[in-house]
């Protein structure tokens, strides 16, 4: 009896999300016209036929999948069969297919910072990491729930208005591929505060170093934790923590013509292995 064979491209290397993947089947036909051959393929189960070709020629069928998407990662196999009632070889052996996503992460951050005044500049910046950096993004920024901006840009800047307080996310795609990701979420405050402290995204990360700076119409500020006052460089309103120690936690306000609000700071332990390229290295702003 013909044997049939089942082969994968590509032969080599991981196989990401919105990749083409093609399973080529053919039948050894010791002298029998390939042609004349029917093929299926199946998915998980001999039950389950996911594709069937009578476009066949010598050199056999394909089953090409245009977009991979984790939904196919599976275990198949393709049959052979002819005439009627049809004949049908022994299915192939089977050949593993496993799609790995494509992107390792989206971050969303603020600059300056998560709490802001009205009238003051705003920008968020969407970083993604992806597996293959091949891919053009498109980037989509979400207030509530709603889709604020949609743009090829990795930020987006407003100019801040009371309104525009709320929780944001937001999303890359992979241009064509219809695969997408969403970042954490940010939570914007606009204030009426006359001394804004502005902090990194919490908990801090032992290890890092941080530096708290304090701007406001005077001259000099002080920094408080838990109601002591810390030593800081007064005349550049700057206080650094280097590094970060699970120690540092507590409860910071810094003190111009008036004080901030308290803002409590917590430390996490550092990660093995951290997903983003954020800086090591966080300015914290205080301004009026």
């Amino acid at each position: 009896q013909p044997g049939t064979v089942l082969s994968l491209q590509p032969l080599h290397g991981e196989i990401l999300e919105g990749d083409r993947v093609t399973l080529s089947c053919v039948v050894e036909d010791m002298g029998i016209h390939s042609s004349a051959w029917l093929y299926y393929w199946y998915k998980d189960s001999l039950d389950n036929t996911v594709h069937q070709s009578s476009n066949s020629s010598r050199s056999g069928a394909t089953y090409t999948i245009s977009s991979a998407a984790l939904t196919h990662t599976g275990r198949y196999w393709c049959r052979a069969g002819r005439g009627e009632p049809p004949f049908n070889l022994n299915h192939t052996r089977a050949v593993r297919i496993q799609v790995s996503e494509l992107f390792l992460g989206v971050h969303i951050t603020a600059q300056p910072s998560e709490t802001v005044w009205e009238g003051e500049t705003l920008t968020l910046h969407c970083a993604a990491q992806l597996k293959n950096s091949a891919h053009k993004l498109q980037y989509r920024y979400v207030r509530e729930g709603r889709v604020v901006k949609s743009s090829w840009e990795d930020t987006y800047t407003i100019k801040v208005r009371q309104g525009d307080g709320g929780k944001y996310h937001c999303e890359a795609e992979a241009a064509g591929k219809g695969i997408y990701s969403t970042s954490n979420d940010v939570e914007i405050t606009v204030t009426d505060h006359k001394v804004i402290l502005q902090t990194p995204p919490l908990p801090l990360t032992e290890g890092d170093n941080v530096t708290l700076v304090c701007r406001d119409k005077s001259t000099s500020s002080s920094f408080y934790k838990d109601n002591k006052k810390l030593l800081s460089d007064t005349t550049q309103n700057i206080l650094r923590i280097s590094p970060v120690r699970k120690d540092a936690e507590g409860m910071y306000r810094c003190q111009h013509s008036l004080d901030s609000e308290e803002v409590q700071i917590s430390v996490r332990g550092k990660p093995l292995r951290k997903n983003y390229g954020i800086l090591s290295e966080w300015y914290i702003v205080y301004m009026s």
